[in-house]
């Protein structure tokens, strides 16, 4: 063990000195006067209701309190494959797991301004299959107004609708290789037709993947009767997963801003785990999972401000298990079968008006209804029938919840200087263990100084809520020494920012941000003192607060490297005074740095080395403490054909330092985790014909599924 300590530490010393490198040249740079045409051109830009201030990449323009991005400038010279990767060049957005944060808050990514409340992993997906051609701009926006539907931080990605490339058929064909221990792949086809003023689009994807994970972990598990029991056990699991998914649209463009669409989108796909685990507990686990998704959804925009719009989803989540364990000399054999069946209607009424004198006003109504029919029942694997587990002799529920909001915001241009707009939001929400009306209030206030700066601050509030499955009134159990605990009686959490940024001279992002989230959710782990058992339950802790500062300096040298560094310090405090008999009330500060980097091998060729990398100091998590994590990436790109054609060659997390390793050792109980990880090699081709450019759908909202 002390081996591989030490050759984590050596390989983090060596992402670490990487990244101080490149990050001594990248501020080296970036104290490069300004030359005399980027300030007459940042002069010549400032209009009276918003301020486009150029200069070096990137290229950003403040309309209504968003900063709006010029996608395609900014990716001239950092390129991306996809509109996942764009986001990433964004200045003050910061990957945070498989989505993005904005001032220190993860943000909603929508389509179109159309919303899209996804998981990480949907949301990443998502992205990974648009490509870049089909972006116009980039609106990002640290505290979004109600007439977005979204609170909080929002990235909004605005794809281009001009009528040329709605008068022809146009497709792409993208396949995918990639090995991670296992090797894998992705194969998509995309056809579009338009004719006139109707456009319709196919899109079909596969994806097949393997996957392997060895981890260890190491407990005192100490109970009441002052016994001290040792847990020392590895488990190695191998999981596949395919998934197919298809969408079908079609849109009427009556006129530019008079639209009608209607889409269909369907994801089909299975997936199974084998678990073996030796050591103090010796069990082998087998699971099989399918899932079916159905939605449709109807879209209307007229041109005098008006959208509405109903969605209807169906889910259908059935699962089964096989478990046969010892442990402490308890014998354990069942079978479990459980599934999730959820039906929800959402339907959405929009008007914006113009009033002259830099006023604008929006008001609107949202409504949603959902119903989550689950079970989860035991059985002898041996007899068939019906058993109880623990106690838990497993439950059928069907839980309803209805939704409904209305808002009223505006926007105001006060001078050429001074811009504002803000929002009001009320909203009911009702199920069986909450009935709750809550007021959400949004202000941004923006001052341009001097032409290329900015100075914005923006107010909001929150709630979220949790997942259906983590509400349910259930036990699971995983192995003999393990159990996952549902919590009906979870509150939903409730956050209240501000976040300050400052642009300076057209490129340099810096913010400061505090958070406070009372009631805030998350997944512990607790060693229970009256049974050798580990129980991971979702609870609300007190509060969870983080405030901090971020800069994103980006750089040029020369025409060969392009890149930017970020670099966020920020300070974390949670406190649960009620966490079963001990509380706990931590807190931390921690640096994060960030480097995209883009090597031009050959202009003539379109050949470029892209080198981006992570580092991360420590962290907590409730009771957790997290260690100091970084990844190194290097990608390979050659572009042909005009552009039609792309042939990248991927080498992602080189070092093997992403995966995060928890450790517990708080209030008598102790527990190591060991996560091994593996490097990611591929190889992925795309090529597109008849000048296509892929036409994006609105993604269902899966989020709170299981």
């Amino acid at each position: 063990m002390a081996g591989k300590d030490g050759l984590l530490k050596f390989d983090m010393k060596r992402i670490l000195f990487l990244l101080c490198l490149a990050s001594s040249a990248a501020v080296a740079a970036a104290q490069e006067p300004d030359s005399l045409s980027v300030a007459v051109a940042d002069s010549m830009f400032m209009e009276l209701s918003q301020a486009l201030v150029t200069g070096e990449i990137p290229v950003v323009k403040v309309d209504k309190g968003a900063l709006v991005y010029d996608v395609p400038r900014i990716l001239e010279k950092t390129p991306a494959d996809n509109a996942y990767d764009a986001i990433g060049k964004l200045p003050g957005v910061t990957p945070q797991g498989d989505g993005f944060a904005v001032a220190g808050r993860g943000a909603t990514v929508v389509i179109d301004g159309k919303v899209s409340t996804l998981s990480a992993s949907q949301v990443s997906a998502l992205l990974k299959s648009t490509p870049v051609s089909r972006i116009a701009k980039a609106e990002v926006i640290p505290n979004a107004t109600a007439k977005y539907q979204v609170r909080g931080a929002l990235i909004n990605i605005v794809l281009r609708h001009d009528s040329e490339s709605r008068s022809k058929l146009q497709g792409e064909i993208y396949g995918q290789y990639l090995n991670q221990y296992y090797g894998g792949g992705q194969g998509r086809g995309s056809l579009q037709y338009s004719k006139g003023k109707f456009s319709t689009d196919l899109i079909y994807s596969y994806e097949y993947g393997r996957s392997y994970n060895d981890n260890s972990t190491q407990a005192r598990h100490r109970l009441a009767d002052g016994s001290v029991h040792d847990i020392d056990q590895e488990m190695l699991t191998d999981s596949w997963s395919r998934t197919h998914q298809v969408r079908w649209g079609a849109d009427y463009f009556f006129s530019e801003k008079h639209r009608a669409s209607l889409v269909y989108n369907g994801s089909f796909g299975e997936s199974g785990t084998d678990i073996s685990t030796t050591g103090t507990q010796v069990s082998t686990t087998h699971s099989g999972r399918d899932r079916r998704l159905h939605n449709i959804r109807a879209d209307y925009k007229a041109p005098f401000g008006l959208s509405l719009g109903a969605e209807y989803t169906h889910y259908n989540r059935p699962s089964d298990q096989l478990i046969n364990s010892s442990f402490d000399g308890v014998e354990n054999h069942y079978r479990t079968e459980d599934r999730q069946n959820i039906d929800r209607w959402k339907a959405f009424v929009a008007q914006e008006h113009h009033l002259g004198k830099g006023w604008e006003l929006n008001y609107g109504a949202n409504l949603e209804w959902a119903r989550d029919k689950s079970f989860q029942w035991y059985y002898d694997p041996v007899t068939g029938g019906r058993i109880s587990v623990g106690g838990d002799g497993g439950f059928t529920s069907r839980l309803d919840e209805q939704s409904q909001n209305v808002y009223a915001g505006f926007s105001k241009s006060f001078s050429e200087k001074w811009m504002m707009d803000g929002s009001l939001a009320l909203e009911h929400f009702k199920n069986a263990a909450w009935n709750d009306w809550s007021v959400y209030p949004t202000l941004n206030v923006t001052w341009l100084p001097a032409a290329g700066h900015i100075l914005q601050l923006g107010l909001s509030s929150d709630k979220g809520y949790p997942d259906y499955w983590a509400l349910q009134s259930t036990t699971s159990h995983p192995d003999a020494y393990t159990e996952i605990v549902g919590n009906p009686s979870l509150r939903p959490r409730k956050e209240y920012q501000a976040a300050l940024s400052y642009i300076l001279k057209s490129k340099y992002v810096f913010t400061a941000y505090f958070s406070h989230i009372k009631d805030y959710f998350i997944q512990l782990l607790y060693q229970n003192p009256d049974r050798l058992v580990q129980t991971y339950r979702t609870l609300n802790e007190d509060f969870m607060q983080q405030g901090g500062i971020q800069a994103s300096i980006p750089f040029n040298v020369g025409e060969w490297w392009t890149g930017r560094t970020t670099l966020i310090g920020a300070w974390q405090r949670e406190k649960d005074s009620d966490f079963y008999e001990i509380p706990f009330d931590r807190d931390i500060v921690f640096g994060m740095v960030v480097m995209n980097n883009t090597f031009t091998l050959s202009n003539k060729h379109n050949f470029k080395l892209l080198v981006n990398g992570m580092i991360r100091s420590k962290g907590i998590q409730g009771d957790y403490d997290l260690p100091a994590s970084g990844n190194l990436d290097v990608q390979l790109r050659w572009g042909f054909a005009g552009g039609r054609g792309l042939i990248n060659i991927f080498c992602n997390d080189i070092f093997q330092t992403s995966m995060v390793s928890p450790l517990i050792d708080y209030g008598g109980q102790y527990m190591k985790a060991d996560y091994k990880c593996y490097r990611q090699v591929g190889l992925s081709l795309s090529w597109k014909f008849g000048g296509y450019t892929e036409k994006e759908r609105q993604e269902v909202d899966t989020k709170r599924f299981k």
